[in-house]
């Protein structure tokens, strides 16, 4: 009641943050539309969880989510048709909000950092490969040259601790 959630047959994908305080879910995991869709905040410590929040125009289609250890940074893959790239999250407020978008290789899927938190790690399906991105501070990304080749078809990952 009182949010703007427009539920799609295409809503999928949820992410639990670490403390079990709020998911992330997709609105649309499928691109194409042209159209920006968002991300829905759902507020797990209420019974039942409810959506709390949407994140607005986060991208044309939206894939994955990964959570920094530090609970105040999130990122989603954005699978445009045209370009790829990454939302930076800022998940420490009641109203979580976009802070800004990062290119990627295309059709980004899976994204996890690292049990440290000084990496963010990218699949990249089209490029074969998992791109690597350096945490500087709190809510900084900075894409690093280096990369790890994965052969064909790279779809998601996970990192063990």
């Amino acid at each position: 009641p009182g949010v703007n959630a427009k539920l799609l047959d295409t809503t999928a994908i949820p992410r639990i943050s670490p403390d079990g305080r709020i998911a992330l879910v997709c609105q649309r995991a499928v691109p194409g539309n042209g159209d920006l869709c968002g991300v829905f905040v759902v507020d797990l410590t209420v019974n039942p969880p409810a959506i709390s929040h949407v994140i607005e125009q986060v991208g044309d289609g939206v894939e994955s989510f990964a959570f920094h250890p530090n609970g105040k940074l999130a990122v989603v893959t954005c699978l445009g048709m045209e370009s790829n790239d990454i939302a930076v999250l800022d998940v420490s407020t009641k109203k979580p909000s976009i802070l800004y978008h990062l290119d990627v290789g295309g059709c980004a899927q899976g994204a996890e950092f690292s049990p440290d938190g000084e990496k963010l790690f990218v699949g990249s399906l089209v490029e074969n490969r998992i791109e690597v991105f350096d945490v500087v501070g709190e809510f900084d990304l900075v894409k690093n040259p280096k990369f790890l080749k994965t052969g064909h078809g790279h779809c998601s990952l996970s990192i063990g601790r």
